[in-house]
């Protein structure tokens, strides 16, 4: 199936026979590519096998960055640059999770001579992705999550790049392992119920969202293993979904608390932002958060906490550990997605 929404510029195709699809556009935008990937992942899945076939029958000429770590630095996107910016590739593909698709957006500023970290209206190259997680909706957001850090912490960079194109089999979400799933669901959730409780939603955002939610409530039986090719495929549709839904309004308060936990504790992102939901929404309205839950599948804001503290109980901190995760939150600009709030409340949920 080829997944389209108007606001959204990438042209997402979604199937076990998505490589029929990335054959017929592996040359759209010439026939020479860096591959973006990790160190073992996008192999372990056989998406990487399954691409780089693709690109020789097709005579597109390749060459693979592989060191991209989870949690990316600006270190590696400027490594990446040094050995690659001579070769003047067409596009950039990514094969992998969220960390791989977000350094390949900074990546194709780096690779066309533009400061990747400098707000910038020049255009970067193009950028084919691969997903092998479903979590994050970097397939089909313009966001670009980087670790800084000089700073300890994360941070999104201001430039915006949508990739242009996806390819999302389900089948490339087997090889994962159970943490994995589990992060990656409730990331899933907090992408939809943070971007509806956003100051920026909307009526089409919102809709985007509870089908998210709806898809995950169908597909619960992944928090105990269960990785049916259905289940898959409704984890990877929700991830579309809830990033299109984040594309349109952001994400909010957790999000922002999850940085410093996720640097620090190397909590897995998706968890570290559950950690937090549950009490946020202490803070928004009480018939718009009904309305989210139900959708979820959730009679209550306390029975999703205690589903989500099953798996990612919350961190004791020292008060010298929240005073300054909380100078650090403020400087997400996450505080500005919510509305009027007290940074004093923000502080107490850690």
């Amino acid at each position: 199936m080829q997944y389209i929404d108007a606001d959204i510029p990438t042209k997402v195709y979604l199937s076990t026979d998505v490589m029929v699809d990335f054959k017929h556009n592996c040359t759209y935008f010439g026939r020479k590519c860096l591959i973006v990937t990790g160190k073992s992942g996008a192999a372990k899945s056989g998406a990487l096998s399954d691409a780089i076939a693709v690109l020789k029958s097709e005579s597109v000429e390749y060459e693979i960055f592989d060191q991209i770590e989870a949690n990316p630095s600006v270190e590696t996107i400027k490594l990446c640059e040094q050995l690659h910016f001579q070769s003047k590739v067409n596009y950039v593909l990514a094969i992998g999770g969220g960390s791989v698709m977000d350094a390949a957006k900074a990546i194709c500023f780096a690779l066309a001579g533009i400061n990747f970290l400098v707000a910038s209206t020049e255009s970067p190259i193009p950028l084919m992705v691969i997903p092998t997680a479903a979590g994050t909706g970097s397939e089909i957001t313009q966001y670009a999550i980087l670790t800084f850090n000089e700073l300890k912490t994360k941070a999104s960079i201001k430039n915006l790049k949508f990739p242009d194109f996806a390819f999302c089999n389900p089948k490339y979400l087997a090889s994962l392992d159970a943490k994995q799933v589990v992060s990656m669901y409730f990331d899933i959730s907090c992408h939809a119920i943070e971007s509806s409780l956003s100051v920026k939603r909307g009526p089409v955002q919102l809709g985007h969202a509870k089908t998210a939610l709806n898809l995950l409530a169908q597909s619960r039986s992944l928090l105990n293993n269960d990785l049916s090719l259905a289940n898959l495929f409704r984890l990877q549709l929700a991830s579309i979904e809830a990033g299109v839904s984040i594309s349109k309004a952001g994400t909010s308060i957790p999000h922002g608390m999850s940085y410093p936990i996720t640097y620090n504790f190397k909590v897995p992102h998706g968890l570290a932002c559950a950690t937090y939901l549950a009490d946020y929404l202490q803070f928004c309205p009480e018939n718009n958060v009904k309305d989210l839950l139900n959708a979820f599948g959730y009679n209550s804001a306390s029975e999703l906490k205690a589903e989500i503290h099953k798996f990612s109980p919350k961190i004791e901190l020292s008060e010298e550990q929240k005073n300054f995760f909380t100078e650090q939150f403020q400087q997400s600009g996450k505080m500005n997605a919510h509305g009027p709030l007290d940074i004093k409340e923000v502080r107490n949920m850690w």
